[in-house]
């Protein structure tokens, strides 16, 4: 398991986990997902991708803004 840890959702703020998803082709495949709103990412073949997939923001890289 990845020592990366987790951002909150950021859409409801609530912890988020990491799931195996099965097997895309012959290795397992992960994704993350919010477990308040169930929000998640896409399948990826590693746990490491989902994780830096969750964890990235659009506002984190400048391309966007967000209004609350």
């Amino acid at each position: 398991m990845s020592e990366e840890k987790l951002r909150n959702c950021p859409f409801c703020g609530g912890e988020a986990s990491v799931y195996e998803s099965g097997y895309m082709y012959t290795a397992p495949s992960y994704y993350v997902c919010c477990d308040e709103c169930g929000s998640g990412t896409t399948v990826f073949y590693t746990e490491e991708e989902a994780i830096e997939a969750w964890n990235k923001r659009v506002a984190d890289v400048g391309k966007t803004s967000i209004i609350v």
